[in-house]
């Protein structure tokens, strides 16, 4: 399962005809701040920056670095999967189970009206029930 890391920049992208020279800014002080920690690649695609880190055991010391990084708003960890609703149901489940121990993932629900996941989740010896929603943007 391949973990990848998703970052947004806020004003940037309100900039008029001299936006590129602002996210070529960016980009540069996304790897001058990871070259010395973890091999990265990242590149730029409609106003979200995708972040590969070759290292797992780095992850969480990429996402405190990136969060700290002027211009970057959010920062999302995610999983690569192909665009089919069954690729999406088993990662989802397997990602959720291997960050979330102790819990059990009862139900993977889609709505492709609005483009949402719906995730049933119940921890081990307990009635709740929580449903986590996730946006997917294809």
């Amino acid at each position: 399962m391949k973990e990848i890391i998703l970052a947004k920049y806020g004003e940037i992208i309100l900039k008029g005809g001299n936006r590129p020279k602002f996210e070529n800014i960016l980009m540069n002080n996304i790897r001058n701040s990871l070259k010395n920690v973890a091999e990265v690649k990242a590149r730029l695609a409609q106003a979200t920056i995708y972040v590969e880190v070759f290292d797992e055991d780095k992850m969480d010391i990429v996402v405190e670095r990136l969060s700290k990084i002027f211009g970057i708003v959010s920062i999302t960890r995610a999983v690569v999967c192909e665009k089919y609703i069954e690729d999406i149901k088993a990662k989802a489940k397997e990602y959720l189970k291997k960050n979330m121990a102790g819990t059990e993932i009862l139900d993977v629900e889609q709505d492709l009206s609005n483009w949402k996941l719906e995730i049933k989740i119940c921890a081990k010896g307990e009635v709740q029930i929580w449903t986590k929603c996730m946006q997917m943007n294809c």
